[in-house]
């Protein structure tokens, strides 16, 4: 991560924690908190023992106990707009029924009770509409009466609106940064499944997952899904928790591939797999609706996903001080998400405290997240990409060297079997075997290393001739691959070139270094299918041992003709 990018990310991280003490939890139904009255009572009342309470909280305060009825009386008679009431506006979460009860000024009742799957999924917050009862010039209290609530949000975030949310100028520009949020997401899952297709490692599917997530987590969340499709309040419910769940399982999978192998042992990955199996169990039962479980599928769910914080920040720490490069993005991306957790589990389990879940945090979090974990697997792909690319070039390098005899640098007997065939095919259609000599005589009188040097000069003299492969097949023999129809004369040129390249390289020598040679021209055989390299070599090797019979210092040359092929082959056979 270069400087000027990290600093980046962190100011936005600093100025997404700055804004939080802004944030409007609007954990009493808005700025009109001395508005909202609350009791609870044992059993549901009837409508005409809701107007004889006197002992109301103001403001309304609430803890979660599904067993009981939880009520929050609506002082309506000071609100100028309270004939226009029409909707029941809240978050998402559980509970069997909300009753509620408009009671006008003479005592007049009108009563309309509803079930969490009859809300309306609406944009914005999680959150979902009832409609209300009447609400006339005439009414004074609006009573809401929850039963059988396994979270208190319901309560926390009530509140009465003429309008349906995403109708004001605001709201419609919340919608836009969510939107944006949304479409940004996009990229990134594609980043990753290139980058997957690249490398073939398992964190850029991890990233993809958690990603993928936390977009749909935020459709669900602000109702963007609304101008195409209408999700029941129970499924927008499950999609929620459960792409929620998939985010801090996703996070934790994603941080134990992410993270260096050096900077994370073998028991803090476990860590980090356990974390991601509790997170899917608590999922699993928070997720749906089990009412016979009571509260504590969601407080389950709660301290669960929370539960790997501290670990989770420390080996991030700890990966950063150790020089992880990975961990800096991963502190960037993370941290506000680390907040949000703080903050939701605290209001949902602290006795008392409204509940918050963070949702500006949170949205300004995720983009942050995804930004600084992408750029993280960019850096990944970019530093496993250089490294792979200096491999295979240590690879190729070293496959090269297992082609080529170290001394000379000419190819080897194990390179010209490989290519044989295709440099047919490219029309080297003559070889010749070249032997040096009496050159047992060298390496006694001279010693090793005078007998090297007179190798890498034969060979140096060998392959001046452009149109030609120089193979060293062993000890003092070479073989020359040609092509072109002077291939015979071009050859033998080479030969007779040895003797003046170390006579005019070489001091000390009391003798000429000379060559014999076998020429064979196998182009009438050329593309014949019993070719083969094994049955050449024979046939040249004997033409060489014709020029060392013959006197040594000369070349034998002949042509191979179809039928000759067909006997060598039938020879070797027999041989």
């Amino acid at each position: 991560m270069g400087v000027g990018t990290f600093r980046y990310l962190f100011g936005a991280l600093l100025l997404a924690l700055c804004m939080l003490p802004g944030m409007q939890a609007q954990a009493a139904g808005g700025a009109n908190l001395g508005e909202r009255c609350g009791i609870t009572l044992d059993t549901l009342p009837t409508a005409q023992e809701l107007s004889r309470i006197s002992n109301w909280q103001c403001p309304a305060r609430f803890d979660v106990q599904p067993d009981k009825a939880q009520i929050i009386r609506f002082d309506l008679s000071d609100r100028a707009d309270r004939a226009q009431l029409r909707h029941a506006i809240s978050r998402k979460a559980d509970f069997e029924r909300l009753i509620f009860v408009a009671e006008d000024m003479d005592g007049g009742q009108r009563t309309i009770s509803k079930s969490f799957a009859d809300g309306r999924q609406a944009y914005l917050e999680r959150q979902f509409s009832l409609p209300l009862p009447e609400i006339t010039e005439e009414t004074r209290y609006l009573f809401a009466i929850m039963l059988g609530g396994r979270e208190i949000m319901p309560l926390d975030y009530l509140r009465l609106e003429a309008q349906l949310p995403g109708s004001t100028p605001s709201e419609r520009n919340a919608l836009l940064l969510y939107a944006l949020v949304i479409g940004i997401l996009v990229m990134p899952i594609l980043i990753d499944l290139g980058v997957f297709y690249v490398l073939r490692d398992r964190f850029s599917l991890l990233h993809a997952g958690m990603v993928g997530s936390t977009l749909i987590h935020l459709v669900t969340v602000s109702g963007l899904n609304l101008p195409f499709f209408t999700l029941s309040l129970p499924m927008a419910r499950l999609l929620g928790v459960a792409s929620f769940g998939a985010i801090v399982i996703g996070a934790s999978l994603f941080t134990e591939s992410f993270l260096e192998r050096e900077h994370l042992s073998k028991r803090g990955r476990r860590v980090f797999y356990g974390h991601a199996f509790l997170v899917a169990i608590a999922t699993a039962l928070h997720a749906p609706q089990f009412h016979a479980l009571g509260r504590f599928p969601a407080d389950f769910f709660y301290i669960t996903c929370l539960a790997g914080s501290p670990y989770f920040v420390w080996a991030i720490a700890k990966a950063w001080r150790d020089g992880s490069r990975s961990a800096r993005f991963l502190a960037v991306g993370f941290a506000p998400l680390v907040v949000v957790g703080v903050i939701r589990t605290g209001s949902h389990l602290i006795p008392g405290m409204p509940t918050y879940d963070a949702g500006t945090l949170f949205l300004l979090g995720g983009a942050l997240e995804v930004m600084a974990t992408t750029l993280g697997v960019a850096d990944r792909f970019l530093s496993l990409r250089r490294e792979r690319d200096r491999m295979l070039d240590e690879a190729q390098a070293l496959a090269s060297l297992a082609r080529r005899d170290p001394l000379t640098g000419a190819l080897n007997r194990r390179a010209i079997t490989e290519d044989f065939d295709g440099l047919v095919a490219e029309g080297y259609t003559a070889c010749m075997l070249v032997d040096l000599d009496k050159f047992k005589s060298v390496n006694d009188e001279y010693g090793h290393a005078t007998g090297d040097r007179v190798l890498q000069l034969a060979a140096s003299a060998l392959g001046e001739d452009p149109a030609s492969k120089l193979v060293r097949m062993g000890g003092e023999e070479f073989l020359l691959l040609l092509h072109g129809d002077d291939a015979c004369q071009r050859a033998d040129a080479r030969r007779r070139a040895i003797t003046a390249r170390v006579l005019a390289e070489l001091d000390g020598l009391e003798r000429p270094i000379t060559a014999s040679a076998g020429f064979l021209d196998f182009k009438p055989v050329a593309g014949e299918a019993d070719l083969d390299f094994a049955m050449l070599y024979t046939r040249v090797d004997q033409l060489l041992y014709s020029a060392k019979c013959e006197g040594r210092n000369q070349t034998v040359c002949d042509t191979l003709q179809l039928f000759d092929a067909k006997r060598e082959a039938d020879g070797a056979v027999a041989a």
